[in-house]
């Protein structure tokens, strides 16, 4: 297989589930992939126009583990073009698409260029689920990096450096509250969802325009304003001499 399927292929008549239990199956979110294996199959009942076909002549959904058994998800037959594929090599080329295009574009923050300061970071850890991280620094003159327990991880940037500082200082106390131990801060990659909010990369899909990344896409957009002037460790203001 080449690792996707269009329409028309799946708008053939299937009598069996073009995947098993244990298949590996990759899906490419941004320019992230995760590896998950199918659990389950079940049956639509209808066939991709969403006429009620016969038994045995139906379009198939599966079940999907994430490797480690840590979240899942499920997809159709129908939706694997650009998102699902079932050949490792095809999954890691179109992530390596979409990171080009992302960088280009300066539509993420990569971990190599923040510069954290005051950095808190800590591990709660419950009987019975994950652990589970929360954390946060301060990123240059107007950005904060954010991570509350159980959320994902997010760059604000703010109008000043006082409007920073304040939700910094808010933020931090209250993961001190949280009763977590003390650990390692680790940022993650942040991807554009607005010029003031950047955000880990299942949230982003969600809730930003990656319009861009599609095939079809029309001329690309020139590079747009990204949060790393914000971001970036403030530089000193060479003092004119009537300032001294």
């Amino acid at each position: 297989m080449n690792g996707q399927l269009s329409l028309f292929d799946s708008a053939e008549p299937l009598n069996v589930p073009r995947y098993r239990e244990g298949d590996a199956i990759w899906g490419v979110v941004l320019d992230v992939v995760e590896e998950f294996k199918v659990s389950d199959t079940f049956s639509l009942g209808v066939d991709v126009f969403g006429e009620r076909t016969e038994a045995g002549h139906t379009l198939w959904r599966h079940w999907l583990d994430r490797a480690g058994r840590r979240g899942h998800a499920v997809f159709g037959e129908y939706e694997m073009d650009g998102r699902w594929f079932d050949d490792a090599d095809a999954a890691f080329e179109a992530a390596k698409r979409n990171r080009a295009a992302i960088d280009r574009l300066g539509l993420a923050i990569r971990t190599g260029v923040m510069q954290p300061s005051e950095p808190v970071s800590y591990l709660i850890e419950r009987d019975g689920s994950f652990p589970v991280i929360c954390q946060a620094a301060r990123l240059g003159g107007c950005g904060v990096y954010e991570q509350r327990p159980c959320c994902y991880p997010f760059v604000r940037v703010f109008e000043s450096t006082k409007d920073a500082d304040r939700h910094y200082r808010k933020l931090a106390k209250e993961l001190a509250a949280a009763g977590g131990r003390p650990t390692e801060f680790k940022a993650a990659d942040a991807y554009r969802v607005s010029e003031s909010l950047w955000a880990g990369y299942e949230y982003a899909e969600r809730h930003g325009d990656w319009s861009v990344l599609r095939e079809d896409a029309e001329s690309p957009p020139a590079p747009m304003r990204t949060a790393t002037d914000a971001t970036a460790a403030p530089t000193k203001k060479k003092q004119k001499d009537h300032e001294r």
